[in-house]
């Protein structure tokens, strides 16, 4: 999942329902280009409009995140949360290695 998508679903999580002006207004971008985005999640199952008394326009159209949505995001909070404490572990370890070989060489030298 790209990190525009990570993100609209983040926001559509804490609120019941967003337009594509909504999250434009919040992010400082045009609508055109968020709800391009939007409609990749609404292709994916991740969005459904929700339903309204009258016609408000294709970018002011409320959407709401749905459970495969929800499901998506818990997953890839996982992942990144994985990914991040393994590349802590990586630079860990390769502190520990470079510290051994800097004592080592410290070593000889005496």
């Amino acid at each position: 999942m790209d990190n525009v998508s990570f993100e609209l679903l983040k926001l559509y999580s804490s609120r019941t329902q967003l337009s594509a002006q909504d999250i434009a207004a919040i992010t400082n971008t045009s609508a055109r280009t968020v709800y391009e985005s939007v409609h990749n999640l609404i292709d994916k199952k991740y969005l459904k409009a929700c339903i309204i008394a009258h016609d408000t326009g294709i970018f002011n159209h409320p959407y709401s995140i749905t459970r495969e949505g929800r499901i998506a995001l818990e997953e890839e909070q996982k992942v990144r949360k994985d990914y991040n404490f393994k590349e802590f572990r990586a630079w860990i370890t390769l502190a520990i290695a470079v510290a051994g070989f800097i004592l080592s060489i410290l070593a000889l030298l005496k």
